[in-house]
């Protein structure tokens, strides 16, 4: 089944996301469309687990000095082990959805964009 990218990007804002040039992600990632379908799986994961703690909507950007996707997530009160099960939702996206390391990262802290 092919993955309709423009309907997970407008899925993805209607589920408290905010993506940070949304056309640059889509041209950039287009031909690994399961990318897409991998944020939607993890912004879902982070709403139904941390639903009450989310401070303000994920935000989805492309991490420039790495060439990678981050989902960056407020969260003021959070212990550690936030981390480590942010790091297991990013491994099991990857690992469903056929993805190398380079490509998406899930993490908690996030400096406010410009």
């Amino acid at each position: 089944m092919m993955t309709n990218i423009d309907f997970i990007l407008n899925k993805l804002e209607t589920e408290n996301c905010v993506l940070r040039d949304a056309e640059e992600i889509k041209n950039r990632f287009c031909e690994k469309p399961e990318i897409f379908d991998a944020l939607l799986f993890m912004a879902a994961a982070v709403k139904n687990n941390y639903g009450p703690a989310v401070d303000d909507k994920i935000k989805i950007s492309i991490n420039e000095e790495f060439d990678h996707l981050e989902i960056q997530v407020p969260m003021q009160n959070y212990d550690y082990s936030v981390n480590k099960e942010f790091f297991e939702i990013s491994e099991t996206a990857r690992e469903k959805f056929g993805l190398e390391d380079q490509y998406i990262f899930l993490i908690t802290q996030y400096e406010a964009w410009p």
